[in-house]
Order: C-alpha cells, then structure tokens, then sequence
C-alpha cells in the first residue's frame, strides 16, 4: 500500500492543479548513490538534490493484486558531457556500472505555479523499486530495464550444481585466491586496435617467466590511463609470436587503446580441476565434481 502525508492528501483532494516529476535515486554497486529528476529545475528533497542534464522516461507501471514480478523500463537520453565518476554516461553503461544497481522510483508533488515557489515538494510517493538486470546502449539513448526484487524468486535452487567444472568465481570468496596478487601491469603498443591488444608487460613477481600458454585467456583488464581509464574488457585469448604478447578481447572495445595507455591485467580460469591445481595450486578450494559420469553414458 503506498502511503502519502496529510498535506500532500490534502492537495489531491482540493482538485486544484498540481505539477508531479518523478525522483530517480540510483545505488550503484560499492554504495556511489546517483540523482536524476525530470523537472527542469533541481529538486532538493531529504537533503539529496534531484537534478542532472539526463532525461529520464518510463514505461507505465501496473498495480496487480497477488504476488507477480513486476518489471520497469528506463529510457535515459544523456550527451557526451553528462558524466558519472568522471567518466560519460553512456560509457558507464557499457562498462558495467549500473550492473545490479539499485532503483528507488518516486513521484514529487507541487501545486501548479503561483501555489508554491519550486522549494520542497508538498509531497512524495514510492513508485518502483527494483534492481537493475539488463541494459541496452546506442547513440544517445540507453535503455535499462529494472526488475522488483521478487525476480530473485525466478532464480535457480540449489545454488550449487553438481557438475565437472568448479562452481566458484575466480577470486572470489570461494575460490579463496586474492586478485591482487595476480594483477599484472602493462601498456598497450602500437597495433592495439577495438579487437586486441598489442600488450606490453611490465617484469614483476605475479608475472611468471616464461610467460605460460594462454596464461591470460578467459582473463579480464582494466585499464588504468588514457580515454579508456576505467573500462574493464575481457580477455578471450593470449597470443605470443616474435616475443609480442597480444591479448584478443571480448566484446571489442569501443575505441582502439593508445600506445602508452596503461592497464592492469588478471589470468583467467576454465575452472577445470587440471588448470585448479597446474595453475593456480588451488585445489584445496576446488568445489567441481569431475568424476561424475557425462549423461550420455550415466544408465
């Protein structure tokens, strides 16, 4: 049940004219919290200033009876200048920032001008709230769907399969390995293009020597300067001929690397007990289940 103050009732009830804009209040993963609102002018409500040069608009939202997993579409417009920590919007998107981002969706009340100077909203009302599982980017336009969180009813029980590959995430807290102990640093060279990486790795302890097979591959990199700071892009495979290490990655960029740029990289894992225990010395942490008989020849 949505709940409105006394005086906000009171101005429905009058049946004078009334102005509403929606307050969009993202939380992105690690806590950064985000403002938009459709007004023209900020809004300061809470002490949180609902403002911004992106244009938000919405899909219509149903109110149904019963347990149902309601779901919102975003459309957001938003120009190379409309930054989000120093980096443009619609790139953030690309990159993964609003992944699993927090939506908290309410309308602001005012009475129509002349009953009120743009100050403190007469009322407030919960819209929608949901996490954010899917978003679409081109042009100027970004379109990012949310889910109520009784999507999270849809998932998959038990969590855990019994399969022959390991159920953990590399790094993770399973797995048990601290990623910080197999960043490797390095530089993008000349004939770095959206599709690969000409790599330049700098000599250091996490850096085995020689440098194993397809070491990096299936691995992630971050880089660390240039246009692309910020951006995170997976490693599909590692190629090495004439002593050149280059990285092809997956999806492609979108812009090439700059000789010079630098970045952080991370080996990655098939998560097969073979490369647990050859690789990573990891088998302690293992949790796949490689004896189990394929389907084809289980009775």
């Amino acid at each position: 049940m949505k709940t409105a103050s006394p005086t906000l009732v009171a101005l429905l009830r009058s049946r004078a004219p009334i102005l509403a804009f929606d307050l969009y209040q993202f939380t992105l993963p690690g806590d950064t919290v985000l403002y938009y609102g459709t007004a023209d002018v900020p809004i300061v409500y809470n002490g949180n200033t609902y403002g911004g040069s992106v244009r938000f608009d919405r899909s219509q939202i149903d109110l149904k009876a019963g347990l149902e997993a309601d779901s919102l579409t975003v459309k957001a417009y938003a120009s190379p200048t409309d930054l989000v920590n120093g980096v443009p919007f619609h790139q953030f998107l690309r990159q993964g920032g609003f992944d699993n981002a927090y939506l908290l969706l309410q309308r602001a009340y005012y009475p129509a001008p002349g009953g009120q100077a743009m100050g403190p909203p007469t009322g407030v009302v919960w819209l929608f709230s949901g996490l954010v599982t899917e978003v679409i980017t081109g042009g100027l336009k970004a379109q990012i769907k949310i889910d109520s969180h009784l999507y999270t009813l849809d998932l998959k029980i038990p969590r855990n399969l019994y399969q022959h590959l390991c159920n953990h995430v590399l790094y993770g807290q399973g797995c048990g390995l601290n990623g910080a102990n197999y960043a490797v640093a390095g530089t993008a060279q000349a004939g770095s293009t959206i599709f690969q990486i000409v790599a330049n790795l700098v000599a250091q302890a996490s850096l085995p020597a020689p440098l194993p097979a397809n070491y990096f591959g299936l691995g992630k990199l971050q880089f660390t300067s240039g246009a692309l700071q910020g951006t995170w892009i997976g490693i599909q495979t590692q190629v090495v001929a004439g002593g050149t290490v280059t990285f092809i990655l997956t999806p492609p960029l979108l812009a090439a690397a700059a000789p010079g740029d630098a970045f952080t990289a991370w080996p990655g894992c098939d998560r097969a007990l073979s490369t647990c225990q050859n690789k990573f010395n990891n088998v302690g942490n293992f949790r796949g289940f490689p004896w189990i008989p394929v389907p084809e020849t289980a009775d």
